[in-house]
């Protein structure tokens, strides 16, 4: 159950951060203080998932279903490519662009993947 509801809160977290960075792309002088946080809040949620997967295949002892496991883990992938570009992105600016349209593509992933199948029958 709680794998569901972290997989939730990633969907809301990623749309909101996505939606509040493409605002804040297109009108430069929106309030953004807490920005990174919620950015960071979103982006943490995905290992929390990560991790909780795990544990949950790991009591469980059935085989999980190969999308699932795929969609998952290239979110973590594509989290981690996010964080490691961010000062280039700054730099560039790009970041608000790029980090608007990956936190929606994630909410996309993240809600994708609740729709899969987490256990081959």
């Amino acid at each position: 159950m709680s794998h569901t509801l972290i997989a939730w809160f990633l969907v809301a977290s990623n749309f909101v951060a996505g939606a509040w960075c493409v605002a804040k792309w297109r009108r430069a002088e929106l309030y953004d203080r807490y920005l990174e946080h919620a950015i960071a809040i979103a982006h943490i949620g995905f290992f929390i998932q990560g991790i909780t997967g795990v544990i949950l295949f790991n009591r469980v002892g059935e085989t999980a279903d190969d999308f699932h496991l795929f969609y998952g883990f290239f979110s973590m992938a594509f989290v981690g490519f996010l964080y490691a570009y961010r000062f280039q992105l700054k730099s560039s600016g790009w970041y608000y662009r790029i980090y608007g349209f990956g936190c929606l593509f994630l909410s996309g992933m993240a809600l994708r993947t609740i729709y899969l199948p987490a256990v081959v029958s």
